[in-house]
């Protein structure tokens, strides 16, 4: 015990030890091998984006952002700006309420903030477009869907 009683060592070891979501989160960036993000292969649509003129629909899917969780319903939607050249992402901002960190957006320039540590903003990218006037002109997937094979043991 230190000072005033504070345990300096934690076992999460279904010892009804509390777990903060940071720790939790340091345990999935682990397993993932240390990966900025991946979009979860199979799971939903993907995290795919439906446009119809200038409008965009997030269709569902979920991701992982530095060992956080991510998922999408797939009822965000949003206005693209016509006559412009931007990305397509989620943006997870932890500066925001709990519950609010995640939100479907477009930037001109990415965040890459290592939000486990002493970052706040990530974005994932999911489409680099090109707008006219009433529609998308250009568009790339960006979207690094992942199957993981992971290995917990291998002697």
């Amino acid at each position: 015990l230190l000072g005033g009683g504070i345990l300096a060592i934690k076992v999460m070891a279904d010892n009804n030890q509390d777990i903060e979501a940071k720790q939790d989160a340091a345990l999935y960036h682990y397993l993932s091998g240390y990966k900025k993000h991946d979009i979860f292969k199979g799971y939903g649509n993907e995290l795919n984006v439906q446009v119809t003129g200038l409008q965009a629909t997030l269709k569902n899917g979920g991701a992982m952002v530095y060992g956080h969780h991510i998922f999408c319903d797939g009822s965000d939607t949003l206005t693209l700006p016509s006559n412009s050249t931007f990305y397509i992402v989620i943006r997870v901002d932890m500066t925001q309420p709990a519950g609010h960190e995640g939100s479907f957006t477009t930037v001109t320039i990415l965040k890459d903030e290592d939000i486990l540590n002493s970052g706040n903003v990530y974005d994932i990218p999911l489409f680099k477009v090109t707008t006219g006037v009433n529609a998308v002109t250009k568009n790339e997937d960006l979207r690094n869907v992942s199957e993981r094979n992971i290995v917990l043991y291998e002697e």
